[in-house]
């Protein structure tokens, strides 16, 4: 039987409406709702409250800046429970932005949180209704603090702090890059010996903070710390080994010691040899720079190179005198090798900002460092690196930022991170 015209036509066009509302649902199942002001999605990370005609987005930031012009932009990384992190930028008009004088003022990393309320404009639009930004209170740090002092207590609880004897490797000959672990130093070389945990990595870390006392752990906490501290007779009778020597046992004593109240460890101040010996000034490619946690077997050689120069030239007592004719090798090393990890960076500036007190020469070497570290401030994980970044940050933002990252320290830099890290937050929460 043959079909009308007309049936064919009615059919026709039923099956154009299925097809077109196929491809709605397709695309509504499937749609990305377009926030405007808001550079990227971020409805991962923040909580979000929707209804037929608004959404409110509140979201954690680590507060990097607020510029007002024509218009307002707030930067920051905005962050979840889940270490997931984005760095956006929000802008509108003025009138949409509500904050206080005190907002004006934060300091970059600064925690905050950021609600922002959207209304329906068209399909699938949303129109930035209005922007509220509250520095949060610094109790809100309690939960990480909570975790990094239980992962400490753990570490003290189910490890015996030796020294690891098979972690070694080869000091590179001038001119050479980085060698392969091995167990057995080939004729002629020599090793350096990491310990498993730096020996002045419990000194760093606080125990008469009156932030502590909140945690459910404090007491045990500061019992292992304790136990595990060094005494002033160590500072003392200990002075620097000899630049050659093969093994790293601690980093930049000197900071330890202050903050053990040791001040007799590190009397003299700048040394004298800061003006007879002047260390080059810089000559990095950044571009090789590596950041995060991995350690390599150069850069622990480099480090140590480093600590011992920082420390002689703020008084520690040393055994080798030629410590800073020395500097050129560790230059060479850095140049020539394939990549460096971040914290040799920001060790070479604590070396550089001890010059700069009596060199103002050096502040070319100490902007060129502090450009590249807040160029790439999501990725740094080194707590060295805090010296660098100076007081335009804040430590409780730099703390949070820390734990965004799942990846952990290295082995031997584990408990010396976390007690640096602990100690700044700790030193900020109280000011």
């Amino acid at each position: 039987m043959i079909m009308s015209k007309k049936v064919l036509i009615i059919l026709s066009v039923i099956a154009i409406l299925l097809l077109l509302s196929s491809f709605y649902f397709f695309f509504l199942l499937n749609r990305k709702d377009n926030y405007k002001g808001v550079s990227g999605d971020i409805s991962s990370l923040c909580v979000v409250r929707r209804d037929k005609s608004d959404a409110l987005f509140t979201c954690n930031m680590l507060f990097l800046e607020l510029v007002a012009d024509n218009e307002i932009c707030i930067s920051g990384i905005v962050y979840n429970d889940k270490s997931e992190s984005k760095l956006i930028k929000i802008c509108d008009s003025k009138e949409k932005y509500q904050y206080g004088e005190d907002v004006v003022s934060l300091r970059k990393l600064t925690p905050v949180k950021v609600s922002m309320k959207y209304v329906f404009s068209r399909e699938f639009d949303y129109d930035l209704e209005s922007v509220v930004i509250v520095p949060f209170s610094k109790g809100y740090l309690s939960r990480f603090i909570e975790e990094d002092v239980n992962s400490i207590i753990t570490y003290l609880s189910s490890n015996t702090i030796t020294k690891k004897e098979d972690i070694e490797f080869v000091i590179p000959e001038k001119g050479e890059g980085e060698k392969d672990v091995k167990k057995e130093a080939p004729e002629g070389q020599e090793y350096i010996k990491v310990s498993e945990v730096l020996a002045n990595s419990f000194d760093l870390c606080p125990v008469e903070s009156p932030f502590l006392d909140s945690l459910k752990q404090s007491a045990l906490y500061i019992e292992k710390i304790k136990e595990n501290r060094l005494d002033e007779e160590y500072y003392a009778k200990n002075s620097l080994l000899p630049i050659v020597s093969s093994e790293i046992e601690s980093l930049f004593l000197c900071d330890s010691a202050k903050n053990l109240g040791y001040s007799k460890s590190c009397l003299r101040g700048i040394d004298t040899k800061v003006s007879k010996n002047r260390i080059p000034h810089l000559n990095l490619d950044f571009s090789r720079v590596s950041f995060g946690n991995n350690i390599s077997p150069q850069d622990m050689y480099l480090l140590k190179q480093l600590s011992y120069i920082y420390d002689a030239t703020l008084g520690m007592k040393q055994k080798d005198s030629t410590l800073f004719q020395k500097y050129r090798r560790i230059d060479e090393t850095i140049i020539n090798g394939e990549s460096f990890n971040e914290s040799v960076l920001c060790a070479l500036g604590k070396v550089y900002s001890l010059y700069l007190k009596s060199d103002k020469s050096y502040s070319e070497d100490i902007d060129a460092l502090r450009g590249f570290l807040e160029e790439n401030i999501m990725n740094i994980h080194s707590p060295i690196c805090h010296d660098i970044l100076g007081d335009g940050y804040d430590s409780i933002g730099i703390y949070i930022k820390k734990n965004l990252y799942i990846e952990e320290y290295d082995p031997s830099m584990n408990i010396y991170n976390r007690c640096s890290n602990l100690r700044l937050v700790t030193l900020e929460n109280e000011k």
